[in-house]
């Protein structure tokens, strides 16, 4: 079964961005913080309940969002759906992009492919980038209108140079399935989600640029180690060879380990035939270094540890 759009929490920076429009209301001469809604929800809430009264579309999305996920208010479906709908008939990219994933999914409404299309089409004309990928997915898919692969492929790059994410995944996707194979297509969206740090792209521009410069090894290390943040098992799974092979950098068994030990975590199936590799060549003192190190608590500063510690090492 699909996951429910509304069964995952918006980005904070979408929080973030949501509140700094809602910043102009005021209240009693009172405005509304850009972060109170993040340190003291039940006064922002209120202050958004009164602007939503006075039918201000951002407050009436904003609570509409609150009440979808269930973050900040109790979970109710149904009265999200009703202030998506004010905020949407006021012409908000936000709110018309959410009712349109409401009615294509029955989220607290009857499900209604053809309006949830409708509102889709509104939204994206307004620059609402999700809105733009999720219209090429209804053409590629015929969710409320007739397939129509040109068109699907048309919205697909429109969202993507709006810098939407999944849509440079899906892109990257149907340039491997085309037939034939055009690689300087497929490089040039790999290179887009390298820009915009999405971790398969990090990882294929990381292994082309150790291949087409091999003197300029930091900047590999550099998109890997971004791949590693987000836990992402390839970008860790390739650390641990680089820092083991001794081919573009000295050998550093500590830091193999240690990546080899993220990608595992991170479902690398590959990282346990590397590990059975790495064991008999380290000390006792390296692997004990290295479980300590794989034992903080974020890849962050896992990989703030192992700099510092090369570091101080040269």
């Amino acid at each position: 079964m699909t996951e429910s759009y509304f069964s995952r929490l918006p980005e904070l920076s979408s929080f973030r961005e949501k509140l700094s429009r809602a910043g102009s209301l005021s209240f009693d001469g009172t405005a509304l913080p850009q972060e109170l809604l993040l340190g003291q929800p039940h006064l922002a809430i209120q202050y958004l309940e009164r602007a939503a009264k006075e039918e201000h579309s951002v407050a009436l999305d904003l609570l509409g969002m609150l009440y979808a996920t269930g973050q900040f208010l109790p979970k109710d479906p149904q009265r999200a759906v009703g202030l998506f709908k004010r905020a949407a008939e006021q012409n908000d990219p936000e709110a018309c992009f959410h009712l349109a994933m409401a009615l294509r999914e029955g989220f607290g409404c009857a499900k209604n492919l053809s309006s949830s299309f409708a509102w889709l089409r509104v939204a994206s004309k307004k620059g609402e980038a999700q809105a733009t990928f999720a219209l090429a997915q209804s053409y590629e898919k015929g969710l409320g209108c007739e397939v129509n692969a040109p068109l699907a492929k048309k919205f697909y790059i429109e969202a993507a140079n709006r810098g939407e994410k999944q849509a440079i995944e899906r892109l990257i996707d149907l340039e491997i399935d085309s037939n034939p194979l055009r690689p300087k297509e497929l490089l040039k969206w790999l290179k887009k989600a390298s820009d915009e740090a999405i971790p398969r792209g990090l990882l294929a521009i990381a292994k082309k640029n150790l291949e087409d410069d091999p003197e300029n090894v930091q900047k590999s290390i550099e998109l890997l180690e971004e791949g590693a943040r987000q836990s992402d098992g390839g970008c860790c799974l390739e650390l641990a060879t680089l820092w083991f092979d001794n081919r573009f950098v000295p050998r550093d068994l500590v830091s193999s380990i240690v990546y080899c030990h993220l990608a595992s975590t991170h479902g690398s199936w590959l990282a346990k035939d590397l590990m059975e590799q790495l064991r008999p060549l380290a000390s006792a003192e390296d692997l004990g270094r290295a479980a300590e190190i794989a034992s903080y608590p974020t890849p962050s500063l896992v990989i703030s540890v192992l700099k510092q510690r090369r570091t101080e090492s040269r």
